[in-house]
């Protein structure tokens, strides 16, 4: 068995071991709001980093409080849980994907181009002699992106692809 393999299994058993004791065997109110998110264990297995959120966000400090008091109890349950030869280390850090990724949708939202009333622009120049503009969809496969990360392409008359929003912005009002 590989140290990758035996990484993931001891962490994913130190998660559901953590969350199962922190909501059944612990009574301190704060706890019980706290989702174990993910468990990275370093390489040799002497640490245990559990990544964790909660919907009181005002209250994170006292959360965070509560589960470094809970630490030495956590442990001496695990050793009884687990059956390995030294149990980690418990570190607990407050898991910010959650945050960083509402930031990037954020950021997304602000920038975003909406190519509705471009395109409606573009097709009533075109009947009057303008000049048009093609709103394609990538082909995922081609690009080797999936789903989630295919983008639309706006080509211009002279067929140029215009990935930058910035960039479509500023050719569209150019033309």
């Amino acid at each position: 068995m590989s140290d990758s393999l035996r990484m993931r299994r001891v962490s994913e058993l130190i998660r559901q071991s953590v969350a199962e004791v922190l909501s059944n065997e612990i009574d301190d109110p704060k706890v019980k709001d706290v989702v174990i998110t993910e468990v990275k264990v370093t390489k040799d297995l002497s640490i245990a980093k559990i990544f964790f959120t909660t919907y009181n966000r005002k209250e994170l400090g006292t959360i965070k409080k509560a589960l470094v008091r809970t630490t030495g109890y956590l442990h001496k349950r695990l050793t009884k849980l687990l059956h390995l030869k030294r149990v980690p280390k418990i570190e607990f850090l407050f898991d910010e994907v959650e945050q960083y990724g509402a930031k990037i949708e954020a950021l997304i939202k602000e920038n975003s181009v909406d190519l509705n009333p471009i395109c409606e622009n573009s097709m009533n120049e075109n009947s009057t002699g303008g000049s048009s503009v093609n709103v394609d969809l990538v082909d995922e496969k081609s690009v080797g992106m999936n789903s989630t990360d295919a983008k639309s392409i706006v080509k211009n008359s002279t067929g140029t692809n215009l990935t930058d929003k910035n960039l479509v912005k500023e050719k569209l009002i150019d033309e």
